[in-house]
Parts: structure tokens; sequence; C-alpha cells
């Protein structure tokens, strides 16, 4: 099975709400599954930052915590 990738991927490189959304609700109907159960705010912001930033996508976007609150809340 194949999954996208994430380098200059519209989620990883788009906008920073999008972004959270899927990853902490994940997107029905794919293999993308929702990490808030799993997750806490910190952990989660940690995860949207690296994945922002990782695999030569350098947007230099640093979330934290409040953000995940803010978006998901």
């Amino acid at each position: 099975m194949f999954f996208p990738a994430l380098k200059g991927s519209a989620i990883a490189v788009g906008d920073i709400a999008e972004h959270i959304d899927v990853v902490v609700h994940g997107k029905p109907g794919t293999a993308m599954q929702a990490f808030d159960p799993q997750l806490n705010d910190a952990d989660l912001a940690a995860l949207v930052t690296y994945e922002r930033n990782a695999w030569g996508n350098d947007t230099g976007d640093v979330v934290q915590p409040a953000d995940i609150r803010a978006a998901t809340r």
C-alpha cells in the first residue's frame, strides 16, 4: 500500500490549521488515523512542526501546544 509523500505536500507546507486538523482528527475514508486520542497537545505540536520542516519542507513554522488547542477546541 502506498501513502502520499509529505515532502512538498499541500498539507505539510499549506495552511497550518488544516495540517493540525488532519493530524488531530485524521482523514475519514483514508488510512490517516486521528492522533488526538494518543498524543497530548505538546506531542501533537511537535509532530506537526516536524512534518512542516522535515524532508526539505523547511517552512520555518513552529507549532505550539496553544496552536493545537486553538485549532481543535
